[in-house]
């Protein structure tokens, strides 16, 4: 499968400048699956903006990305405030992914960041899903920045049978060196490939660092997007890399559940 990361500045509120920006990126493409950041459709920096921005995955922004789905055969993977369908005024830091055929499914983070200057949890509500995609014989699980720290859940997706771990981002220049530090260690410690898709530029008083990347099952970089400024890059993922790097280091196999208990008790005792 050939992967295109879209390092892109997004205009901060402006949904419909920014679906064409998508638009033209993929017709561009030679990807089968085309990458944005985390809340590209309407710039990460949207704060109150959030209730009348967020987006309905039946609504029709979203139908425009399935329209172009099927005609162009490429699948996109974007970030987006989702309405809550059900819950009126709810809203979820989500991933859309729309599969060649138009299929719609969603990602919404589990792991809001709220510290230092992000305030997620004040405008987002908690995900609860852990779907499972696939793009022409590859399947992927989706995290949201910050969703990176957490190693269970990269090992929840490895272990259902991910072969890759897709991370959009809106990640601040400050955040650079822990986030690059993390990308080769969930890559080895699952056998899996690690796909990294950041946002770039400047949002009113963030900095975003771009440097798209994506990392092989043995902890080698596959390809590497220009730091700070936009930029599109495409890479090839192989599986066949994966079956040969996880006889020689079988952290899926080896995987315990009574690691798993303990740690469920561990966080019990906790919360009590």
């Amino acid at each position: 499968m050939r992967l295109g990361l879209a390092t892109e500045r997004p205009a901060v509120g402006n949904v419909k400048a920014n679906l064409k920006t998508v638009e033209a990126r993929v017709r561009a493409s030679h990807a089968d699956l085309v990458l944005f950041g985390e809340l590209y459709l309407t710039g990460y920096v949207i704060k109150d903006q959030v209730a009348n921005l967020a987006l309905s995955v039946k609504g029709r922004e979203i139908g425009r990305l399935r329209d172009l789905a099927k005609e162009t055969g490429r699948g996109i993977l974007a970030g987006f405030p989702r309405a809550d369908d059900e819950r009126r005024g709810v809203v979820y830091d989500s991933a859309v992914f729309v599969d060649k055929k138009g299929k719609v499914d969603w990602y919404d983070k589990w792991f809001l960041a709220n510290f230092g200057p992000f305030e997620e949890k004040l405008y987002f509500a908690d995900g609860r899903r852990l779907p499972l995609f696939e793009q022409d014989g590859v399947r992927f699980g989706v995290q949201m920045c910050y969703d990176l720290f957490f190693p269970e859940l990269a090992k929840t997706y490895a272990v259902t049978g991910a072969d890759m771990i897709v991370n959009l981002s809106a990640s601040p220049t400050v955040s650079r060196r822990n986030f690059e530090l993390l990308f080769p260690a969930r890559a080895v410690e699952n056998g899996c490939f690690v796909a990294y898709c950041n946002v770039a530029g400047t949002q009113e008083d963030m900095v975003f660092w771009g440097g798209s990347q994506v990392w092989g099952p043995r902890g080698d970089r596959k390809v590497l997007a220009p730091y700070n400024d936009p930029s599109y890059v495409e890479v090839d993922v192989d599986t066949q890399e994966i079956r040969a790097a996880r006889p020689l280091r079988p952290t899926i196999r080896d995987t315990r559940r009574p690691m798993v208990d303990a740690l469920a008790k561990a966080l019990d005792r906790l919360e009590r």
